[in-house]
């Protein structure tokens, strides 16, 4: 025998909805980290350096772990040049 159903509808109540839309706009835009670094310079693990720094600094840390990942966030705006560099 299948299942009656009562007269009432099923609904989402959308009276808040709106708020928590705002609500997570300001949570989000509060807590946005914005950095701002001079052009000559890039940040490595939370810190300012000069591009010429970046190998004397990681060669350490990948020599005690040769697996270890170097991830690099770079401006799309930006062409690629390589560093000759050593």
């Amino acid at each position: 025998m299948p299942a009656s159903r009562s007269g009432k509808e099923a609904s989402i109540p959308t009276s808040s909805m709106a708020d928590i839309a705002f609500l997570l706009i300001i949570f989000f835009m509060v807590t946005a980290v914005f950095i701002h670094v001079r052009e000559d310079r890039v940040l490595v693990d939370c810190r300012e350096m000069r591009p010429s720094e970046i190998l004397s600094y990681l060669e350490p840390k990948l020599t005690r772990n040769p697996g270890k990942p170097v991830i690099l966030y770079t401006a799309s705006t930006r062409p690629l040049t390589p560093s000759t560099s050593r």
